[in-house]
C-alpha cells in the first residue's frame, strides 16, 4: 500500500506525515523517483505515473509527503486500489499566519504581516483554497483530518487514521504516538528542519488580521466558490500537469 500524506501549503501535511510514520512500518520509494530537495520522500509529480506502474506499493507499505494539488495526480492515485491519501485542512486563516513566518524564515523578509498579506498572503489563500477544490472528492482511499479537530480531540482522530491504516490503536499506542508527535520533540528528533514546527496552535490569526484583510478573505473564498471559477481552476490543473508530465520525460 502506498500512504501519501498529502495536504496544502502550510496546513499540517508534515504532521499527518509522521503520525502514519509512527503508526505503520513503512519503506520509501527508490531514489530515482524521489525529490531530492525535500528532507521527507516525495515522488515527484512528473513520475508519479512511472512509480505507481512500477507497483512496490503492491509489495510492501509506502510513505511519502507531499503537495499534490493537480487533478490528474488525484486520478492517478485514487484510481490505483492500493493507494491511500490523507489530507488535512486547517483554518485559512491561520494558513496564511503560518506562510507569514515561514516566509520570514525561509527568505528573511522584514515585512509586517499585513504588507505580506497584501501583497503575497492572499495568493497564498487563493492556492490553498484551489488545492481544496481538486481535493473534494468522497474516495473511500481518500481521509481528510481537521487540523483544528487533531489539536482538541487527538486521541478520537489519530484512532480514526489508525482504523482507516488497518490498524486497530491501544491506549498505549495512543500516548506513545502523541508523545513521539508533541511539537517539542518534532523540533528535536523528527530529522526535519526545526522551523517546520513553529507553535502548532489555533486561532493566532486573530492578532494578525484585521477587518479589511477579513472582508477581502472573505471575497476571495466567495468568488472560489462560483462554478466558473472551479472549472478554471480543473481546467488549469490539467494543463499544468502535462506541461509537468513532458518536462519530466523529455530530462530522461
Amino acid at each position: 500500500m502506498l500512504i501519501v500524506a498529502n495536504g496544502a501549503f502550510k496546513s499540517g501535511s508534515t504532521w499527518l506525515y509522521v503520525l502514519a510514520r509512527e503508526i505503520l512500518p513503512q519503506f520509501k520509494p527508490p531514489s530515482r523517483y524521489l525529490n531530492p530537495i525535500w528532507p521527507e520522500p516525495t515522488v515527484i509529480p512528473g513520475r508519479l505515473a512511472d512509480y505507481l506502474r512500477y507497483g512496490e506499493h503492491r509489495r510492501q507499505d509506502v510513505l511519502i509527503k507531499s503537495h499534490y494539488g493537480l487533478l490528474p495526480l488525484r486520478w492517478l492515485l485514487l484510481n490505483d486500489p492500493q493507494v491511500r491519501v490523507l489530507n488535512i485542512r486547517r483554518d485559512l486563516r491561520d494558513v496564511v499566519v503560518s506562510a507569514y513566518y515561514h516566509f520570514q524564515a525561509l527568505e528573511k523578509i522584514t515585512d509586517s504581516f499585513a504588507e505580506f498579506y497584501w501583497s503575497r498572503g492572499r495568493r497564498v489563500a487563493c492556492n490553498v483554497l484551489n488545492y481544496h477544490l481538486i481535493w473534494k472528492t468522497d474516495s473511500p482511499r481518500y481521509l481528510r483530518l481537521q487540523y483544528e479537530t487533531l489539536l482538541d480531540n487527538f486521541s478520537a482522530e489519530v484512532t480514526r487514521l489508525g482504523s482507516w491504516l488497518g490498524v486497530d490503536l491501544s491506549e498505549g499506542d495512543l500516548d506513545r504516538i502523541q508523545a513521539a508527535t508533541q511539537i517539542d520533540i518534532l523540533r528535536t528528533s523528527s530529522g526535519l528542519s526545526p522551523d517546520r514546527f513553529r507553535h502548532g496552535i489555533a486561532g493566532e490569526w486573530t492578532s494578525h488580521f484585521d477587518v479589511a484583510m477579513l472582508d477581502d478573505l472573505g471575497g476571495i473564498e466567495a468568488k472560489w466558490q462560483s462554478r466558473s471559477y472551479q472549472q478554471w481552476v480543473k481546467a488549469r490543473s490539467i494543463f499544468r500537469y502535462l506541461r509537468i508530465r513532458v518536462r519530466t520525460m523529455l530530462s530522461h
